[in-house]
């Protein structure tokens, strides 16, 4: 049994979240199988309350914020803040952070490592994919936004096989040039919007901190 403690903030109350949290479900399997104590702030356990108390109680080695997001915030259920720059931000500190929240990497991942966050992985504008509107009850599924969530979670899956953050960083170039290689060959009427999504989201990636640290 691993002493490495990992958590997962999933709220899910619109189709983005919603697709965000069934897609950490990888991230959560993989650290289950390395025998990490996995916390999982579901729906309505992700409030910050909770989140304060099990990071306090369970001082984490990895938090994965899944969410909505701007510059200074990252939230919870129902858009409920969990993390605010200025307010509660050292509560990241000593941590991985990989938070999946639009433009937080801007000042709140800057205000975090500030603060002692040992490294933050986010993304500066918004972190975007396209979805079919068929498959939002079966995300894992849905074949549309498989490209931009698979690179994405090859962060955090690398980080958890033990990887440190520059090199999961590589490990995401190296998916995202696959998926790119892969959509111009099998070309579809989705492909340039996946293709544009990839792209984005690649280029508002950002690490801050140490990248030579590991879970």
């Amino acid at each position: 049994m691993s002493d490495k403690t990992i958590i997962v903030t999933r709220p899910e109350y619109d189709d983005t979240t919603t697709y965000l949290s069934r897609w950490s479900e990888p991230i959560l399997n993989e650290a289950g199988e390395r025998g990490m104590k996995c916390i999982d702030l579901n729906r309505n356990k992700a409030n910050k309350k909770d989140f304060e108390s099990y990071v306090r109680k369970n001082p984490p080695n990895f938090i994965v914020l899944n969410g909505h997001g701007n510059q200074s915030t990252v939230a919870g259920q129902d858009d409920n803040l969990l993390i605010e720059a200025g307010t509660n931000e050292d509560i990241l500190s000593d941590a991985i952070v990989f938070a999946r929240a639009c433009d937080s990497a801007a000042i709140l991942g800057e205000r975090a490592v500030e603060k002692g966050a040992a490294s933050y992985i986010g993304y500066t504008k918004g972190f975007v994919f396209p979805f079919d509107k068929n498959r939002v009850s079966t995300p894992q599924k849905d074949e549309i936004a498989r490209p931009c969530l698979e690179v994405s979670n090859s962060i955090p899956l690398s980080l958890l096989k033990g990887q440190n953050v520059g090199l999961s960083l590589s490990r995401s170039e190296n998916a995202l040039k696959k998926w790119i290689e892969y959509l111009r060959t099998h070309y579809t009427i989705e492909s340039p919007a996946i293709l544009f999504s990839l792209l984005w989201n690649a280029a508002c990636q950002k690490a801050l901190g140490n990248i030579s640290v590991k879970i």
